[in-house]
């Protein structure tokens, strides 16, 4: 008997010091927000969620987070992305010819980005608002090309200067594609370099930020600093600024399986929400996402148009910088 009732209080004590409990997850500060929430924030809400397709335009997507979040108005990632993509072209065309001799069905001239050089091409030309260039032309799709307008001969013209614009948007990077595939290189130079130059967005209708604190820190996973001192440097953030920029390892995403933390991370993401899991007894990080679908996401995440919560733990190893603005 005596034996008995000593195993039921040896039952009782476990489950008392190490059930996790919402306590507990405070004290790992694991306070919950989440920045889709109108109580959260009603002056401040996000841009129009995007898919980024082929673009490679997650820094432009993310830094649209970041200014939108940080002054209180909706910024378009589409012009910053054009303006990125026209202040840099050369860049961008050497990186197009280089990979297009390694792997040509690959290679497409307008992705990818660097977060930091867009911010500093913003400061002296400042922003478009979203309701002054769409990010996003669901309700505005403009009509099919023709197959005559697709003909090589006819790309270096007006209807290339001055209709394919649109097409830079998210949802129309497969028309561009379809279109360069029939134009040869001088050409296609010609043709991007007009549209890229092209004004996207009225100077009246951009905000200026020269008075503004446009000031990025910028925290890096180095091999000097211990991971837990990393990680509780991105944690403090999370709780003080909320809204944050991270590059990461995107294989996170589809795998809860450990990714490769030495290399840098190729993908960018705004972390937008933290929460405790009670079922899975785990603090987790809410990852804004620019591309795939939650379909793609592994199953042990939740996920809801592409804002997909992810353990803190498995985000944290998987980060090799965190980006915010220090004052909100």
């Amino acid at each position: 008997m005596e034996s008995l009732f000593f195993g039921i209080l040896l039952t009782i004590m476990f489950a008392l010091f190490f059930t996790p409990s919402t306590s507990w997850a405070t004290s790992e500060n694991c306070e919950p927000y989440d920045l889709r929430e109108s109580s959260v924030g009603p002056d401040r809400p996000l841009p129009v969620q995007r898919e980024q397709g082929a673009s490679g335009w997650c820094y432009a997507m993310v830094l649209s987070d970041l200014l939108s979040y940080k002054f209180k108005a909706t910024v378009s990632s589409t012009d910053i992305a054009l303006h990125h993509l026209n202040s840099h072209f050369t860049e961008h065309w050497k990186r197009y010819q280089t990979a297009s001799a390694h792997s040509p069905a690959r290679a497409f001239p307008l992705g990818g980005g660097r977060l930091t050089m867009a911010l500093n091409d913003l400061k002296s030309r400042g922003v478009c608002l979203e309701q002054n260039f769409a990010s996003h032309l669901t309700n505005q799709d403009p009509p099919a090309m023709t197959k005559a307008e697709r003909q090589p001969a006819s790309v270096d013209t007006d209807i290339t200067a001055k209709g394919l614009s649109r097409f830079f948007s998210n949802e129309h990077q497969t028309n561009l594609q379809s279109l360069v595939k029939d134009v040869k290189d001088p050409q296609l130079f010609s043709a991007l370099q007009k549209i890229a130059a092209q004004p996207h967005c009225s100077p009246q209708f951009r905000h200026q930020f020269s008075q503004m604190n446009l000031q990025l820190d910028i925290e890096e996973k180095t091999s000097s600093m211990s991971a837990l001192d990393f990680y509780k440097r991105l944690d403090d953030s999370v709780s003080q600024y909320k809204m944050l920029a991270i590059t990461y390892s995107p294989e996170v995403l589809t795998s809860v399986a450990p990714v490769n933390t030495k290399k840098n991370g190729t993908h960018l993401s705004s972390i937008v929400g933290r929460r405790f899991n009670k079922e899975k007894t785990r603090c987790e990080y809410l990852v804004r996402n620019s591309e795939g679908s939650c379909q793609d996401y592994a199953q042990d995440y939740e996920c809801q148009n592409n804002h997909v919560w992810i353990p803190r733990q498995t985000l944290q190893s998987a980060t090799s910088h965190f980006m915010y603005f220090p004052t909100n």
